[in-house]
């Protein structure tokens, strides 16, 4: 939306549903049934292009995000203080279909600014952070790697990322 000349105002909200199915492991020892992940992300933004000149162009964003992990599965509550393994899971907790697990959240901030030193050059900057609730993980021990998503959860928080 132009606010103004000068100003170009974006705003808005958004939500995902991620339902994730990773699928079966299936091999000569073991199969392995990895269950399926649900979660909700939602969030609300703004951003805005202000043209101070005609060479210079600044570009600032906000977007608050939360992220909550959904039932129905199961979560193993480990020891405090020591690696998650078997070992030491001293509870596992059951959660009933779309109960919340956990919840994250958190601010992204974004800022770019363009520069022309002449029409067909010019000289560009920008700062950004990110959060991502959903990953990769990856299993290269096997003869046939295989790569599967993984929702945040419980026990694996968001990633966070400052991007320059």
């Amino acid at each position: 939306h132009n606010h103004s000349a000068t100003h170009h105002l974006n705003y808005g909200i958004s939500g995902k549903l991620y339902q994730v199915n990773p699928g079966n492991f299936e091999s000569n020892i073991e199969d392995v049934i990895i269950p399926k992940e649900k979660g909700v992300e939602s969030a609300i933004f703004i951003s805005d292009e202000f043209k101070v000149s005609d060479k210079l162009l600044l570009s600032t964003g906000f977007r608050y995000s939360t992220f909550s992990a959904l039932g129905e599965r199961e979560q193993r509550i480990y020891a405090t203080g020591q690696p998650k393994s078997e070992n030491t899971v001293v509870n596992i907790e059951t959660y009933k279909k779309n109960e919340v697990i956990e919840t994250y959240g958190g601010p992204e901030l974004r800022f770019s600014a363009r520069y022309f030193l002449s029409p067909d050059l010019s000289v560009k900057a920008s700062y950004g952070n990110t959060i991502q609730y959903i990953h990769t993980l990856s299993n290269n021990t096997t003869v046939s790697p295989m790569d599967t998503w993984k929702l945040s959860d419980l026990n694996i928080e968001p990633q966070k990322k400052d991007i320059e």
